[in-house]
């Protein structure tokens, strides 16, 4: 294969990398983080209790990340968001540089080319503003160690795999466990081989040397045994990082997903047929252990890549297909990311300018609570907690963001904010256990979008709501200032979805029905959404098409909302319960129930 063609493909590959890292802020961990980094570095302390919560203030956290936070912050302050995405940008870059640069030593041209380009498609799910996308950069510097054991035997290595360990502890504790495990699976195996007369002694006593070397360096990591304690309650909250591999195929059958799902699988079979009577004992537990890991969890399969470079040690010739099988990944990567992570090449290039994902975090809302100065604690979507941490705190404290760090006692409350049908009897307890007096959430915040009397609307922007309730010790203070701010969420929302009024206007314009019904409906999401009820009712009167199931159910609450009930009553008379989500025939329901009309 000629170089050039190798030294093309490989600017490809770094480029769809950078253009990839430099996404939209859209992972919902990344605000709290960037709040802990500017506490760390103001403060010169590493925080130890959960400062941010409206209920236990006081409880222990465990903070293993700092180091990234501290980097992030670092970022910020010289760039804002934007240069938080730069940093990115070089971390991923980095990364797969270091990749490349291991994979052509240890592999060599159309090989290593192939191997970098099936990492982009396994890495997918760490190209966020997380601590989790330094794991392979970390695991491409400690590469060579683990399949070469000529490396091991170097001067000094030990002083290496000390430093790796410690900087990657301080950067996550928790994934740092990947080395420990890596080098006592090494240790262990030249162990058993000596045992076994198929190694040294000085074999298994220099990996030996390397495995203490690697738990030194993650123990000089402050909060490295505390980080590991924590992984367990993760699970024990259903994180979808924690799902096997395969659980990818769940999404779609898209060639990205296929491989993420099936990859580790397929190569844990030609691992075993490759190798059975040619790995050593150390190479068969450090892969089997991968294998393992990059089985159990979607985020880990890209781990399933260091039994492939073994594999590839042993594997040579056939380059044209290599290099024409890493441009078919290559492509793959740019139809996940591209194509169908954004929609196009076209709504790429539009998004790729903002810092922060659309629709990803309540940004009027936040807006709005920070110019009007309101105040409490706050019931929320945990999704937005880590966003409202950043914008609001201290004046304002939430009751969950991804951390999920919740007594037993909050654990029911929270579930039972999940669904709009239970949710205000949890609002209404967490207020009287806790003093809770804002409830921030996704709309409808309640099954028939207005409240029961003792919540009130301060804002709403869109879906993003906003309740202050009666009673609540900041309830005076903060409707005055409430009501002295411009409402304008409805008008800050559109304005923030020009490019959709704008489609479905030119779609309204069409002579063609078609085009104009799905203008109507596309422009009565936006307006339903916004909370413009009236117009809502305008649109689905004047559609081509005016029982569509979506503009009826969206007439309907409108007109419930505005008091008109008659005008509710004869929507849900046209509307099969059928054609509707579960979620919007459960807000049906009690629509129903309410107007004392037909039974759904």
């Amino acid at each position: 294969m000629p170089q050039r063609w190798l030294q093309f493909a490989a600017l490809a590959l770094l480029s769809l990398v950078a253009v990839f890292a430099y996404a939209p802020i859209f992972a919902v961990d990344f605000f709290w983080q960037l709040e802990l980094g500017k506490l760390i570095v103001e403060r010169h302390e590493l925080p130890n209790v959960d400062m941010f919560s409206s209920v236990h203030p006081e409880a222990p956290y465990v903070q293993f990340q700092w180091l990234w936070e501290v980097l992030a912050y670092a970022a910020h302050g010289l760039g804002g968001l934007h240069g938080v995405r730069v940093f990115q940008v070089l971390v991923l870059v980095a990364s797969f540089v270091a990749l490349g640069i291991v994979a052509r030593k240890l592999l060599h041209g159309s090989h290593a080319f192939a191997f970098c380009a099936l990492a982009l498609v396994l890495f997918e799910d760490r190209f966020q503003a997380r601590p989790s996308a330094t794991a392979l950069g970390f695991c491409a510097l400690l590469l060579p160690l683990w399949l070469d054991p000529a490396q091991r035997d170097r001067a000094r290595t030990w002083l290496y795999v000390a430093a790796v360990a410690c900087v990657w502890s301080n950067m996550h504790s928790g994934e740092s466990v990947l080395a420990v495990l890596a080098f006592g699976s090494l240790a262990v195996g030249s162990l058993l081989a000596w045992r076994l007369g198929t190694a040294s002694r000085e074999r298994a006593s220099r990996d030996a040397q390397l495995f203490a070397a690697t738990c030194a360096g993650v123990l000089a990591s402050p909060h490295f045994l505390d980080g590991l304690l924590a992984i367990a309650p993760q699970l024990a909250t259903g994180n979808k990082e924690f799902l096997p591999s395969y659980t990818m195929l769940a999404n779609g059958l898209t060639p990205s997903f296929l491989l993420i799902g099936l990859g580790p699988t397929l190569i844990s079979v030609l691992y075993v047929v490759a190798s059975w009577k040619r790995a050593a004992w150390s190479e068969w537990l450090l892969c089997a252990v991968m294998l393992v890991l990059a089985q159990h969890a979607v985020r880990n399969a890209f781990l399933c890549l260091v039994p492939l470079c073994a594999l590839g040690l042993r594997v040579r010739g056939r380059p044209r297909l290599l290099f024409a099988l890493g441009c078919t990944l290559v492509l793959v990567a740019f139809q996940d990311h591209v194509v169908r992570g954004y929609g196009g090449v076209a709504r790429a290039s539009e998004l790729i300018r903002e810092d922060l994902a659309p629709d990803a975090f309540p940004e009027q809302l936040a807006a709005f609570m920070d110019e009007a100065q309101i105040e409490g604690g706050a019931i929320n979507d945990g999704r937005w907690g880590g966003y409202l941490i950043w914008k609001l705190w201290p004046r304002v404290h939430v009751f969950v963001d991804t951390r999920q760090n919740l007594s037993a006692e909050m654990w029911p409350i929270f579930l039972a904010t999940q669904r709009s049908d239970t949710r205000p009897a949890a609002l209404t307890e967490a207020h009287r256990r806790w003093g809770l007096e804002l409830a921030i959430f996704r709309g409808p915040t309640f099954p028939l979008i207005t409240p029961p009397p003792e919540w009130l609307l301060l804002y709403k922007a869109g879906d993003q709501e906003l309740y202050q309730h009666r009673d609540g010790a900041h309830a005076a203070e903060n409707l005055r200032r409430a009501q002295a701010h411009p409402n304008d969420g409805a008008q800050r929302w559109l304005a923030a979805h020009t490019r959709e009024r704008d489609q479905a206007a030119a779609l309204q314009r069409s002579p063609e029905a078609d085009d104009r019904q799905r203008g109507s409906l596309l422009a009565s999401k936006l307006s339903f959404e916004a909370g413009d009820y009236a117009d809502t009712l305008r649109i689905a009167r004047e559609a081509p098409a005016p029982n569509d199931p979506q503009l009826l159910y969206r007439a309907a609450f409108s007109a419930y909302v505005l008091g008109d009930r008659e005008s509710a009553k004869r929507s849900l008379a046209h509307l099969q319960p059928a054609q509707l989500t579960p979620a919007q025939r459960a807000r049906t329901a009690v629509l129903a129930r309410a107007l004392h009309s037909v039974s759904f």
